[in-house]
């Protein structure tokens, strides 16, 4: 039996722990200049104050926190958090900072917009005086556009018809000009009042009758006067947005109207679909078959 057989694990065991300790001995000592650069190599790509790495062996003494300092602050005394801290508060104050200069440019392209057409809106309030209808137009800037209120009667049509009377011709064509040389949407909506559309007739619904005067008007517009074909669209929208009472003559002959709105372009409002704001789905229109693309049957009109 072999006595002496503990001496060769016990001397693995010393060699271990001799390893060992020599691996914490270099892990423990710090290159100062390899620790610098790769230090300040970090810090110049995010922007903070170069770092300062002191030499333990020359500051015996020096508390460890302070070994390393970043813009004159230790590790441990928060200098990567106050640093880390003023870059994210420089990128909100930079996010920020953008997002009020987007309103802000957005909030004066609307002012200049709202201005132009204002100086529309005089342009063409001249020539409508002049034309004799000055107390039958009505212009009303909302918060979708310029809106221009026409009435039917003795203007645009004739009752229960969608064919353009001369006098109505003549006022759009005064209307034109203007309107052409905007880049503005247009939109036009014929409305009716609420009278009973008698047995025989072309049109079965105020729908649809509003619909094709809608039409007309966009036809002659684009047809006969040049306006972009991809900038107007038409709807009819029938008798579902009186704005007088039907229960009278004078009520029913301002509720059978074309309105045509010049769209602000800087309003999302002014890419919603017809009847986003009506609460209605109205009855669009081919601009330039002048044919409804829908109707809603129904007993009411007069027109």
């Amino acid at each position: 039996m072999n006595h002496e057989a503990w001496v060769i694990p016990y001397a693995d065991l010393l060699t271990l722990l001799l390893a060992m300790f020599l691996a914490l001995w270099a892990t423990g000592r710090v290159d100062a200049d390899k620790f610098r650069e790769l230090a300040n190599a970090f810090h110049s790509q995010i922007g903070t104050p170069q770092a300062k790495v002191v030499d333990p062996e020359i500051n015996k003494g020096t508390p460890k926190q302070d070994l390393l300092t970043i813009g004159g602050l230790g590790v441990l005394d928060g200098g990567w958090t106050s640093s880390i801290t003023k870059l994210v508060t420089q990128a909100q104050v930079a996010k920020a900072e953008d997002i009020l200069k987007g309103a802000q440019d957005s909030a004066a392209k609307a002012d200049a917009e709202k201005q132009q057409l204002q100086g529309v809106e005089t342009q063409l309030r001249e020539k409508v005086t002049s034309l004799g209808f000055g107390d039958k137009v009505q212009f009303e800037t909302t918060d979708r556009g310029l809106q221009m209120v026409l009435p039917i009667d003795a203007v645009l049509f004739e009752s229960g018809s969608a064919d353009l009377r001369p006098e109505g011709a003549n006022l759009l064509a005064a209307f034109a000009p203007a309107l052409r040389g905007l880049d503005n949407t247009v939109e036009v909506e014929g409305h009716t009042d609420s009278q009973p559309i008698g047995p025989g007739g072309r049109y079965k619904s105020n729908r649809g009758l509003s619909a094709d005067r809608a039409a007309t008007v966009a036809d002659y517009l684009v047809l006969d006067q040049g306006f972009p074909s991809d900038r107007i669209r038409a709807a009819g929208e029938g008798d579902s947005h009186p704005i007088a009472d039907n229960s009278t003559p004078e009520g029913r002959a301002k509720n059978r109207r074309v309105v045509i709105t010049v769209l602000f372009a800087t309003t999302s409002l002014a890419t919603a679909p017809l009847g986003a704001t009506s609460g209605v789905a109205p009855t669009v229109t081919d601009t330039t078959s002048g044919a409804p693309a829908s109707t809603t049957e129904g007993t009411n009109h007069n027109g």
